[in-house]
């Protein structure tokens, strides 16, 4: 099931992870896709601030600043 605050609009690859407001927080998300074109994204953690959330999604897909 999906949450309601997620947009699929921004094509992400299966198992990237991204970030997004939850309310007054961040929320870290993993994508998984269905093979129609559908998708949705496991909750992994909530952050207070953009920047912590931004860090540790760079972290987790493995990128460099």
């Amino acid at each position: 099931m999906r949450p309601k605050n997620i947009k699929l609009g921004k094509m992400r690859k299966e198992g990237e992870y991204y970030y997004t407001p939850k309310g007054r927080w961040f929320a870290v998300y993993q994508n998984h896709l269905f093979k129609d074109g559908g998708g949705y994204g496991d909750l992994i953690k909530d952050y207070l601030s953009r920047d912590d959330a931004k860090k540790m999604v760079y972290e987790l897909n493995g990128w460099t600043k």
